[in-house]
């Protein structure tokens, strides 16, 4: 089972990690977790009026208040009674919040966040819904959201081509030499690429 809770997604962006996920870990502070970072969730980089999420603009008073104390707390040892008490104050009040983001509620706003990124795909790279399946069987990540894919190339030369051309392994004058199309098949060999029925490549964002 994940350990990532869906916490809130931008609407209108075209960031590729515009899906926000967090984890619970009851004695740090909240972070921010997409697939290609883990921030810091500051209240500077947040738009309520933006989000689309379970939680209400209080809850997230009450993240960033929690961040905030959860900051100055230099210890808690059994000597420290009073910052073990605040310790225990915060954990109390950060309580609800996590229910939320653990609750069936918050799973099925997840679920439909996830139809609407999945039709982002589709979109933007012309996919079927037989290649989004194709593409969800093979994909193992917990990041279900527009970010999951990087590119998606027509066959194995065009993608043994770009792979090549992106690592600098050719120039102009020594590319009639290379062999893209075995390139190519050499990478469906890892997880990060995927031969879709159709014959088009899909290069995923591991």
């Amino acid at each position: 089972m994940s350990d990532l809770l869906f916490l809130y997604k931008d609407r209108d962006s075209d960031d590729c990690d515009c899906v926000k996920y967090t984890k619970i870990y009851p004695n740090k502070h909240i972070e921010i977790f997409t697939l290609h970072h883990n921030l810091k969730f500051k209240r500077i980089d947040f738009d309520y009026d933006n989000a689309t999420t379970l939680l209400t603009r209080k809850d997230f008073d009450t993240i960033f208040f929690f961040n905030s104390e959860i900051l100055n707390l230099t210890s808690c040892e059994p000597d420290d009674i009073d910052s073990c008490k605040k310790l225990i104050h915060l954990q109390e009040m950060i309580k609800p919040v996590y229910d939320k983001l653990l609750s069936t509620g918050n799973k099925h706003l997840f679920e439909k966040v996830v139809e609407e990124e999945m039709e982002y795909l589709q979109d933007e790279f012309s996919l079927s819904d037989a290649d989004m399946v194709e593409i969800l069987q093979k994909y193992y990540r917990d990041y279900k959201d527009r970010s999951m894919i990087t590119n998606v190339y027509n066959n194995l030369i065009e993608c043994g081509y770009e792979y090549a051309y992106s690592c600098g392994y050719f120039e102009e004058h020594t590319e009639r030499y290379f062999d893209f199309n075995k390139l190519g098949y050499d990478l469906l060999q890892t997880d990060e690429f995927l031969e879709l029925s159709s014959g088009r490549i899909v290069k995923y964002s591991y």
